[in-house]
């Protein structure tokens, strides 16, 4: 699938879904950024507290996350899914963390060699949780090795892909944010989109 028609039929899933969609992205940020507030005040006079607070969020985030990119994916693929999919990844939540906890460490690392590499390496990684979604048995480590695999030839793609949003990106920011709640979807069914492209 070229790139235009990529982009065209995940406008097409999104119109076909954006009830789901917009009460989705509610639910995910609305809870994310609540989270985040009530530790950024809670640290201002308990730090054990705030440490507490902190993990829970973390915890949180993650399980809702597998679920975040188990919601897109399934619209990517023209299955029925509502809200509700956001809580159905309880069972990966310890993979989440380890992906994610694999994933920066990497990135970190490669990035700190130099530039390129850390890029490279985040964009071998961008489809790891979809992944994990389509192969649940794999572990942390096995995930990021299939996903680069999958990645090999298509990095190119994937960064031109990316790149074809950054305008999107920009005007967005004098929105006040609204116009994320259409680019958000866009950008992730995209993605689900080419990730279910070169998979096999």
């Amino acid at each position: 699938m070229k790139r235009s028609e990529l982009k065209q039929s995940a406008r097409h899933s999104i119109i076909n879904n954006i009830g789901e969609i917009i009460k989705t992205l509610l639910l995910y940020f609305g809870i994310s950024y609540s989270l985040g507030f009530i530790a950024g005040m809670i640290s201002y006079y308990n730090t054990i507290l705030y440490v507490i607070i902190y993990i829970i969020a973390i915890i949180i985030s993650c399980l809702m996350y597998m679920g975040y990119n188990s919601f897109f994916l399934k619209i990517a693929r023209d299955e029925e899914v509502t809200w509700k999919e956001l809580f159905s990844k309880k069972e990966m939540l310890l993979s989440c963390l380890g992906i994610s906890l694999l994933i920066g460490l990497l990135t970190a690392f490669w990035s700190f060699l130099f530039i390129i590499p850390g890029i490279i390496a985040s964009i071998n990684y961008s489809i790891a949780y979809f992944v994990k979604l389509d192969n649940p048995n794999l572990s942390a480590m096995e995930v990021l090795n299939k996903s680069t695999q999958i990645m090999n030839g298509h990095k190119w793609d994937f960064f031109i892909l990316i790149l074809s949003f950054i305008l999107w990106i920009i005007i967005g920011l004098f929105t006040f944010g609204l116009l994320y709640l259409w680019l958000i979807p866009y950008m992730q069914i995209s993605i689900a989109k080419f990730y279910n492209e070169i998979k096999d």
